[in-house]
């Protein structure tokens, strides 16, 4: 998903990942604004992707 919140209030933007962390399938999210909330609630793995490599952050 690119940017699957980027056009939703905050309110709107935590619903849907809740629904979307919640599902039992492996999700690949491309996002500029993170709620750390969630990333821990549901032990989200973070990366982070520069022009030479890939780094886990969590």
């Amino acid at each position: 998903m690119d940017e699957v919140t980027s056009k939703l209030d905050s309110e709107n933007a935590v619903k849907i990942r809740n629904i979307l962390y919640s599902l039992p399938v492996t999700i690949l999210e491309v996002a500029h604004n993170i709620d750390y909330q969630q990333v821990e609630q549901f032990k989200v793995k973070q990366f982070k992707l520069t022009k030479d490599s890939l780094k886990i952050i969590s």
